[in-house]
């Protein structure tokens, strides 16, 4: 008998970097099914708590490392006594664990793919060349299209000035490749890249680019795939009770104000405004200063009241006194009745709940004269800047906040603003951020409420 001495990482996970092309084929524990998607989430929040605070990727390697190591670590092949076939059957399992998990709304699948990226970008930047090579000459239908040397020589100069090997020595010996300009989408608005006829050409150092967008673009199928495949799923008693607990644990799904209605009276509100998130700030502030507001405002900022505890009664005064240039008896024709119907006594009687962040953000964009939205979203950078200077915030800060609005993370901006202003009441851990993205306006300020509660 011939016995193959071959070890089992090399036969079956022969590289530590997966694009998790096809799902896992093994028989595996329920309870480790769960407890293994349930460490990997610790890895993706504490990436996502990274990103919020950290600029360099060296910061955000040294922040998620501990957590990367005790929940998820993952030895390259030079390291003969690590567990590498476990530790590679557990990633393997957990992310598509995971993936089925958040394959269930729009917002869970972009908070899915966003931090898995940020996670393959992570350990991409780990491997050395020889391991980066290995991995992408393994990868099936991905071929870089190299530029031969006529073609480089005749675009030397356009290469030079868009290449970061522009004043190194290395331009001779490096070789490029050329891609449709839509696969490195994010150095083109960047403008670091050399763009022709709808090709961009890269050297073939900055190929890594083209593998992340690559990886980032299969899992967007494969999340895809797995949302159509959950009504399958539910047919299966042992995993849907798992998928459900995950969806749970994650925050973005859906948040549920811890408020006790009844709690804040109409004589409180104004005093409560700096728990506020910057959307209702705007909203307390205009409906203050102007005595009124148009409708799609009065939702949004109705509801969030209605969230923090303010019931039917008091809104309609608290309503009532905001609209102080009104009789009593146009108030009562033209808007009671909308008052009542945000609680659920009018019409359908439906019990409305307070918009979560995205659904302001995506939805009923404002125009001239409104004033609902999101500040990070639907307000100029000037108005931003503005804002955020009007509640004595630095420079700095300004900053940092406008940083992640401009590049379209806009709850990660109302987070960064949450840590910025409530950050000498915020507990430290070392280097991970104590506090939860914010994906609600009712959790901001249930949040804030409770820093102060806690004092």
């Amino acid at each position: 008998m011939v016995h193959d001495h071959t070890p089992h990482y090399q036969t079956k996970y022969s590289q530590r970097l997966n694009f998790y092309q096809a799902p896992p084929e093994s028989t595996v524990k329920v309870e480790d099914v769960e407890l293994w998607a349930l460490e990997r989430l610790q890895v993706l929040k504490s990436l996502e708590s990274a990103l919020i605070r950290f600029k360099t990727e060296d910061d955000i390697r040294q922040a998620v490392e501990p957590t990367l190591h005790q929940y998820l670590p993952l030895a390259s092949n030079h390291n003969r006594r690590a567990p590498l076939a476990a530790e590679r059957r557990k990633d393997h399992i957990s992310h598509f664990v995971l993936r089925l998990a958040f394959s269930k709304t729009a917002e869970s699948r972009a908070w899915f793919l966003r931090f898995e990226t940020a996670l393959f970008r992570l350990r991409f930047a780990a491997t050395d060349f020889q391991e980066r090579q290995t991995f992408i000459e393994g990868l099936p239908n991905f071929r870089l299209h190299l530029v031969s040397a006529a073609r480089k020589e005749a675009l030397a100069a356009e290469l030079r000035a868009a290449s970061s090997l522009a004043v190194t020595k290395s331009f001779d010996s490096e070789g490029f490749f050329e891609v449709d300009f839509e696969q490195v989408a994010d150095l083109v608005q960047r403008r670091q890249v050399f763009l022709r006829a709808g090709k961009a050409y890269l050297p073939l150092s900055d190929q890594g680019v083209l593998v992340i967008n690559e990886f980032k673009r299969r899992l967007e199928q494969g999340l895809q795939m797995a949302a159509k495949a959950l009504n399958r799923m539910d047919e299966d008693d042992r995993l849907a009770p798992i998928l459900d607990n995950l969806s749970s644990q994650q925050v973005s799904m859906e948040y549920q104000s811890k408020s006790t209605n009844g709690q804040i009276t109409a004589a409180d509100v104004d005093k409560e405004v700096h728990h506020f998130p910057p959307c209702m700030r705007h909203l307390q502030g205009t409906l203050a200063e102007q005595g009124h507001m148009r409708h799609s405002g009065r939702i949004q900022y109705g509801l969030f009241l209605k969230g923090i505890g303010v019931s039917i009664e008091e809104a309609m005064v608290y309503w009532r006194r905001a609209f102080r240039h009104l009789s009593d008896d146009k108030f009562q024709k033209e808007y009671a009745y909308n008052i009542r119907h945000m609680y659920g006594l009018e019409g359908k009687r439906t019990n409305y709940s307070p918009y979560s962040c995205n659904k302001i953000i995506t939805s009923n964009h404002p125009g001239p004269g409104d004033n609902h939205g999101c500040p990070f979203r639907h307000f100029s950078k000037e108005q931003l800047v503005t804002s955020l200077q009007q509640q004595k915030l630095g420079e700095e800060d300004v900053g940092s906040i406008t940083e992640l609005s401009d590049q379209g993370h806009c709850q990660l901006a109302c987070t960064r603003h949450f840590e910025i202003t409530h950050r000498a009441r915020l507990p430290t851990t070392g280097a991970s951020i104590a506090v939860e993205r914010i994906i609600h306006p009712n959790q901001y300020y249930d949040q804030s409420v409770a820093l102060v509660t806690k004092e």
